[in-house]
C-alpha cells in the first residue's frame, strides 16, 4: 500500500487522542464520569486539582490529533477504491461527517470543563457547564449517531 505513512501518521494521531481524553477525564484527584455533571460535590473533588490550561491543551492538541486521523480514514478510502468505488466514498464521506462532528463534540467539551474550571469548581460553574451541553446537544448525537 502506497500510503502506508499515512496510515502511521493516523496512528499517532489516535495515541495523541487517547493523551488528550486523558487530560480531560484524569486528574490526581481522580477521574471524572459524565453521571458527574449531576452533582457538583463529585465534580469539585475530580477536578479541584485540575490545571487551568489543562482542558485548552487537550482542545488544541485534540483538533490536531482529530486531523491527523482523519488522513488515515482517507487513505483508507482511497485504498477501498479499487475493490468497491462505492464503499470507498461511502467510507469517505462518513469518516467526514464523523470527523466533522466529533472534532465540534471534542471542542465542546474541552470548552465546557474549562468554563467549569474557571469559575471555580462551583455549582454555578456546574449549571453553566450543563447548560453549555445542553445547547450544543447537536453536536454530540451527531458525533455518536
Amino acid at each position: 500500500m502506497e500510503h502506508i505513512w499515512i496510515l502511521i501518521v493516523a496512528m499517532v494521531g489516535h495515541i495523541l487522542n487517547v493523551y488528550c481524553d486523558r487530560l480531560l477525564f484524569c486528574t490526581s484527584s481522580g477521574q471524572f464520569n459524565i453521571s458527574d455533571l449531576k452533582d457538583n460535590e463529585k465534580m469539585a473533588a475530580v477536578f479541584k486539582t485540575m490545571p487551568e490550561n489543562a482542558p485548552i491543551r487537550s482542545l488544541v492538541l485534540g483538533t490536531l490529533a482529530m486531523c491527523l486521523q482523519f488522513f488515515g480514514y482517507l487513505a483508507l478510502g482511497i485504498w477501498m477504491q479499487q475493490y468497491s468505488s462505492l464503499w470507498a466514498n461511502l467510507m469517505i464521506a462518513g469518516a467526514a461527517v464523523l470527523y466533522t462532528f466529533g472534532l465540534a463534540y471534542h471542542i465542546v467539551g474541552c470548552a465546557a470543563e474549562w468554563i467549569y474550571i474557571k469559575n471555580g469548581c462551583t455549582e454555578e460553574g456546574r449549571k453553566l457547564t450543563e447548560e453549555f451541553f445542553g445547547k450544543s446537544k447537536l453536536t454530540m448525537i451527531g458525533c455518536f449517531m
